[in-house]
């Protein structure tokens, strides 16, 4: 049995080596340098795993980069759409272009802009997001499409805007 369990801490010790003072030597025995040491070890034990599943250092750091683009990135989105959404029902300038298009003139038939527009604000920020997570991988060839995307989007921006207010000079 305690072959056995030798055998699988010799294994272990290829992935997380443990720090000398872990071994029986007390704390104070360890010198002044333990805390560097354990965090050596920590470091080397952490490369060795990551080394074993086939990723090095510099993946594990894009990877982490990535996280917290798309992380932050999506905490934005939601917090402008919100916003967006807010402003939008403190205003009745979105409802009266919605009634003079639709030609309705009952209230409950409108139409919910700000929830159309908020959820464009928030997709907008989420694919510019994903295309910065995606480049912060190093996937150039699967962010190119996406890049091309939202290229077209912004050159019909200035349209819209133009036919928006067109609109809302003809109502």
């Amino acid at each position: 049995m305690n072959e056995t369990w030798q055998g699988m801490m010799q294994g272990a010790s290829a992935f997380l080596p443990l720090p000398h003072f872990a071994v029986g030597a007390p704390l104070a025995q360890a010198g002044d340098n333990a805390v560097e040491q354990g965090a050596e070890n920590i470091q080397r034990g952490t490369n060795n795993f990551f080394n074993s599943l086939g990723f090095s250092a510099a993946d594990v750091g894009n990877l982490l980069r990535a996280l917290a683009i798309l992380i932050i990135g999506l905490l934005i989105a939601a917090i402008a759409a919100s916003i967006v959404r807010g402003i939008l029902n403190r205003t009745n300038l979105d409802n009266r272009v919605a009634r003079a298009t639709t030609g309705s003139q009952r209230r409950g038939d409108a139409i919910p802009i700000e929830k159309w527009l908020s959820s464009l604000v928030f997709w907008t920020i989420a694919i510019l997001t994903i295309i910065g997570a995606l480049n912060a991988l190093n996937l150039g060839a699967v962010s190119a499409p996406l890049n091309n995307f939202v290229d077209q989007i912004i050159s019909y921006i200035p349209k819209i805007i133009a036919a928006g207010l067109l609109l809302a000079i003809a109502g």
